[in-house]
């Protein structure tokens, strides 16, 4: 009788001590995992951050405002994105309004050409 209560208690913790190993290997692949989505979320946002100048500011295209959707929506306009190794017009879009004026994006100047700033709310 004896020898089935150890019996019973071994077999026990040895399913234990293997359901913590598991845990343990699901934890490690789920932080691996994790840092890679950050590490793919830094690049993304570094990329987006360079700025690329051009010697041209290169024309918008004349873009046609369609009726809002629905009471109070306010209209953002387009702007430029870099994409495939040149700016790319980006139409514009109506929005729900929201805290702060929002402020469109512009080119600016500088030494080595000209750049976009992108629209912002202030």
């Amino acid at each position: 009788m004896i020898r089935k209560i150890k019996t019973v208690k071994n077999s026990h913790m040895k399913n234990r001590t293997t359901s913590s190993s598991n845990s343990k290997r699901v934890a490690r692949v789920s932080k691996n995992i994790l840092h890679a989505i950050a590490f793919c979320s830094l690049i993304f946002v570094f990329q987006s951050c360079v700025v690329h100048y051009v010697a041209d500011i290169p024309m918008a295209p004349i873009e046609v405002r369609p009726a809002p959707p629905y009471a109070n929506a306010i209209w953002i306009d387009g702007g430029w994105g870099w994409r495939g190794g040149h700016h790319n017009w980006v139409g514009g879009y109506w929005d729900r309004p929201r805290g702060g004026e929002w402020q469109a994006g512009e080119w600016r100047h500088s030494p080595r050409g000209h750049y976009w700033v992108h629209g912002h709310r202030r």
